[in-house]
């Protein structure tokens, strides 16, 4: 249940457990390349974000993803970052421009991570991406910090040359939203909670740089 109320909060908690590092100041590095334009689909409700709208989880206007893909099993050089949404929707499509001529053939598979903003380091050890969960998270508006919802995709088929349709991904998350109720509490005539601070073992960590294989999701 996601329902928020003036006393509660949405945090969100890295599932995988990897030694935290306190990096806020993220600086992804993306190529300018010049090859053919592919449109990303992101159409799974269920699983998409990133807004809670009171009913449902959607994408938001201003959301980036980064793609990357592998042919005949090498990856790509780098990753290519979408332009943003214009608009809040159930369903996306992400044009992402990529260093693809547009006649390469082979086993193809195409791979995605939100947000982009959330890559920490250029893709030189591919499939491994660095992505960082911020500490410092604030709510917009009624819904959680953006920033901080991790998601990984894959694309749902392969191909055997450059597709000329759309491409679906089917997503997964790899946090958890947590929604916390603060009740009862014996707070003085004029006193306000302005701040929670959470925190959590070395081995639990829930936000820094993490280390993620596309390939398998870990």
């Amino acid at each position: 249940n996601m329902k928020f109320s003036k006393c509660s909060f949405g945090i969100l908690a890295a599932i995988s457990l990897f030694l935290s590092c306190q990096r806020e100041e993220l600086t992804p590095s993306y190529d300018s390349p010049s090859g053919v334009i592919l449109t990303f689909s992101s159409d799974s409700v269920q699983v998409t974000k990133t807004e809670w709208n009171g009913s449902t989880i959607q994408w938001s206007a201003g959301d980036k993803i980064s793609v990357g893909y592998t042919l005949d099993g090498s990856w790509s050089d780098g990753l290519f970052e979408s332009e943003a949404l214009t608009s809040d929707a159930l369903k996306a499509r992400f044009s992402v421009q990529t260093d693809l001529a547009g006649n390469e053939s082979g086993a193809m598979q195409f791979y995605g991570i939100y947000p982009s903003s959330a890559v920490s380091s250029e893709f030189t050890d591919a499939p491994e991406v660095k992505v960082v969960v911020p500490s410092q998270q604030v709510l917009s508006g009624s819904t959680y910090d953006s920033r901080a919802d991790l998601m990984i995709a894959k694309s749902m088929g392969e191909y055997t040359q450059v597709p000329t349709d759309f491409v679906p991904l089917l997503w997964t998350r790899l946090v958890s939203h947590a929604n916390i109720t603060l009740s009862n509490l014996a707070l003085s005539e004029g006193e306000t909670l302005v701040s929670v601070v959470l925190s959590a073992d070395e081995q639990a960590s829930m936000t820094g740089e993490f280390s993620i294989n596309l390939l398998t999701g870990e």
